[in-house]
């Protein structure tokens, strides 16, 4: 249980907030401490692998416009089998970006060649853009 593992470093913090910012010797309660806490790794395990909901949820995320003030509907569809891994592997496709965080187009490989739109991102397959599969939330 991650509870338990995280309850283990009392001492280390105690430390870090007593000897903030100088150079002393080690208690000899954070000693034992951080070796407890190295010969419990072998126990740590956490299960990344849960089940996936059977349900999916969708937004609006198109913003206002003049149907509606957009962003406050929610639906929800039953996921069919399959769907799930369609989902997860969109998800994971590599998108393309020429430009860096700050908006600087300096990540371009030859500045002086036109930028040629990539090959667009996968949508998500017509399945889900079927209107009555979704069911208001």
């Amino acid at each position: 249980d991650l509870g338990c593992l995280i309850s283990i470093p009392f001492s280390v913090y105690h430390f870090l907030d007593v000897c903030q910012n100088q150079f002393v010797r080690m208690w000899p309660s954070l000693r034992q401490e951080l070796q407890c806490m190295a010969q419990s790794i072998p126990y740590m395990a956490h299960k990344v692998g849960p089940k996936f909901s059977p349900l999916l949820l969708a937004t609006d995320a198109r913003g206002q416009d003049h149907n509606d003030f957009g962003g406050f509907g929610i639906t929800v569809t039953e996921l069919e089998p399959g769907e799930v891994g369609q989902l997860l592997h969109l998800g994971e496709t590599p998108a393309l970006s020429i430009a860096r965080a700050n908006g600087d187009l300096s990540g371009l490989k030859h500045v002086d060649k036109p930028i040629v739109p990539p090959v667009p991102t996968p949508r998500p397959p017509a399945t889900f853009t079927n209107q009555l599969r979704w069911i208001p939330a």
